[in-house]
């Protein structure tokens, strides 16, 4: 049964869909019955029963008055299994050296290299991240330092979830994919909402899937606060 949305944005895109919609519960009950998809962008649990040590400084507060979200990521405990979500005509779903099957060659694998070169600190974190595409092409590796308190931008800003990635490598995700302007993106593992802000800023229509409550009430506020953004400054180049 397809519930009620948690958040619908007031803003419309040229078709008239509403700019973001989020949907609080489990993704395989609901995402089938979202319309209109144009890519799925993704960055879901890998199966790695990832927990934070809690070190760094606390989400919620650049002066550190807030508890860091700590919690085990709902459904990590189990191997992701992407194959409900190949069937979307764009697909980019991070992780991929955790869950893609080595003799898989349709697509592409893309890096981001979390230490800009080498540069980052010495720690248990992993130096780079992988994403499949479903589009074909060369493979890229996107430098941006993010390993512990060093990091390349969002300086000063909240992290909500033990896994969020930054909103600039979603929106070079989304680039990858060759997701265009206007497109509707679907995440049904929204988390706190990056790929929704990356939307908002790239000019495509957004609906989230989370089903931690908690996730949905942050998303929402991040992904509002960046299409008011958007009606005021045109999104930023990626390059």
């Amino acid at each position: 049964m397809m519930p009620d949305p948690f958040y619908i944005s007031p803003q419309r895109d040229a078709q008239g869909r509403p700019r973001a919609t989020l949907y609080c519960g489990d993704c395989r009950e609901i995402a089938p019955h979202v319309e209109g998809v144009s890519a799925l962008i993704s960055d879901p649990p890998y199966g790695i029963g990832f927990a934070h040590s809690g070190g760094g400084r606390p989400a919620g507060s650049a002066s550190g008055t807030n508890k860091r979200h700590t919690a085990p990521i709902h459904g990590d405990d189990k191997p992701f299994d992407p194959s409900p979500w190949l069937w979307y005509p764009t697909v980019a779903i991070w992780g991929a050296n955790h869950y893609l099957d080595p003799r898989q060659r349709e697509g592409t694998l893309h890096a981001w290299d979390k230490t800009r070169g080498g540069f980052g600190p010495a720690d248990n974190f992993s130096d780079v991240e992988y994403v499949w595409t479903s589009t074909s092409g060369a493979s890229h590796i996107l430098h941006y330092l993010w390993k512990g308190v060093c990091q390349d931008g969002e300086k000063g800003r909240p992290k909500y979830h033990g896994m969020q990635k930054p909103i600039r490598v979603m929106e070079w995700t989304l680039e990858r994919a060759g997701v265009e302007p206007g497109a509707l993106v679907l995440d049904p593992y929204m988390g706190s909402g990056s790929t929704g802000v990356a939307c908002a800023r790239r000019g495509m229509t957004f609906v989230g899937i989370e089903l931690v409550e908690e996730y949905c009430e942050i998303a929402a506020k991040r992904i509002d606060a960046a299409l008011s953004q958007t009606t005021l400054f045109p999104a930023p180049a990626v390059s």
